[in-house]
């Protein structure tokens, strides 16, 4: 999973990293399947914050070391989502 927080900022503890975590961790029971978040927590234009790859180039990192597997980014989609927002979602 790649999601923007920046209301999380540099805050590894607080309301808004625990209730980022709580929402994680329940995701992650609910499928129970491996499954790997990376969040970019800093609300200003970074490497990290989609639609930059920086996420994503983590993403396969974490999976390469945690399988020895690289990702096969030719046959790899992103399905995104709405954000919450109203309107037309095409």
């Amino acid at each position: 999973m790649l999601e923007n927080k920046g209301d999380v900022g540099y805050q590894l503890t607080g309301t808004q990293a625990g209730y980022a975590k709580g929402c994680v961790d329940g995701l992650f029971k609910k499928l129970g399947l491996p499954f790997a978040a990376v969040l970019a927590t800093v609300a200003h234009d970074d490497v990290y914050l989609k639609p930059a790859d920086g996420m994503w180039r983590i993403l396969c990192g974490l999976v390469t070391d945690a399988t020895g597997c690289e990702v096969d980014k030719r046959n790899s989609i992103c399905v995104g989502h709405p954000s919450q927002r109203t309107g037309n979602v095409d």
